[in-house]
């Protein structure tokens, strides 16, 4: 029977020793975003030969594909016979593939829609060249034309600011997912230097306006974990994306922006970036 524990920042080393030959695609199988999102997850992990399998629950139980170097055919088996109704959350095309070809029949498939991740080449997302981009490049002119903004690199010593900022730009929310955020952006500015992460703010006379952390997903890819913004100042997120993209990001040859979760406003937000490919993510469930 797998052992499953509560995730920490500890849990990090043996995750990662289990990934390192691992390409991840998907946003939502890091360690960080496990981490941010760990109390509303109610993230568990378990570790065996060689390989990470999470679990997580909202409203239902749910586990992640295997990760790492072992016999996922074997692993896979052991939690089929400790889970009749097994649920698998957040499948790649080429776990699709997997259980379909090793356990022929067994699963029903389902697209999780409003969970396929915006990818986009770095050089479009920091230059924002063509003309299907140029009212970005309209809204960074104007913002600076407003607004003396300046850029720099996030370090430890932002989180107080970072952290009293989120405050105020979102003391009216009683969402549960924001309240969840921000504690897991304190975690991420607490744990800066041991997760790896890079991030950017965008100051206006000496007050935040915006902010943006990320970190190397695979190789040739970023991820974007968080990104934010006071409203107040137009045009504000188009600049942190560009600047983030072109200061921050720069050598890799993609940027993952995640997942939309249904939300319009961000889809549209999304898809105006005009996105090279979706990272498309399914739902596995034992029949």
């Amino acid at each position: 029977m797998l052992d499953f524990k509560e995730l920490t920042l500890s849990s990090k080393q043996e995750i990662e020793n289990c990934i390192k030959n691992v390409r991840i695609t998907s946003s939502e199988l890091t360690f960080t975003t496990f981490f941010i999102y760990r109390k509303l997850l109610n993230v568990k992990y378990a570790i065996k030969d060689g390989m990470v399998v999470y679990k997580t629950r909202i409203n239902k139980e749910g586990y992640r594909f295997p990760l790492g170097d072992g016999d996922k055919t074997a692993l896979i088996s052991e939690l089929i016979a400790e889970n009749p109704r097994l649920l698998f959350y957040g499948l790649t095309a080429d776990m699709v593939n997997y259980l379909e070809q090793n356990f022929k029949g067994r699963f029903s498939f389902s697209k999780m829609e409003d969970y396929d991740d915006y990818v986009y080449s770095q050089d479009k997302l920091a230059n924002l060249t063509g003309k299907k981009l140029h009212s970005k490049r309209n809204h960074i002119n104007n913002f600076y034309k407003l607004y003396d903004g300046e850029f720099s690199e996030i370090t430890p010593d932002d989180k107080d600011l970072i952290i009293c900022s989120y405050d105020r730009w979102f003391k009216e929310t009683e969402d549960k997912f924001l309240l969840h955020e921000k504690d897991g952006i304190r975690d991420l500015l607490s744990n800066y230097g041991e997760l790896g992460l890079v991030g950017g703010k965008l100051m206006v006379s000496g007050n935040l306006v915006a902010f943006s952390i990320g970190e190397k997903l695979n190789d040739d890819t970023a991820v974007v974990h968080i990104e934010k913004a006071d409203t107040n100042y137009k045009g504000a997120y188009t600049v942190i994306n560009q600047q983030f993209a072109k200061n921050c990001l720069e050598g890799f040859t993609y940027i993952n922006r995640e997942e939309d979760m249904g939300i319009e406003g961000l889809r549209k937000a999304k898809m105006s970036y005009q996105p090279d490919f979706m990272v498309e993510k399914y739902r596995g469930e034992l029949i």
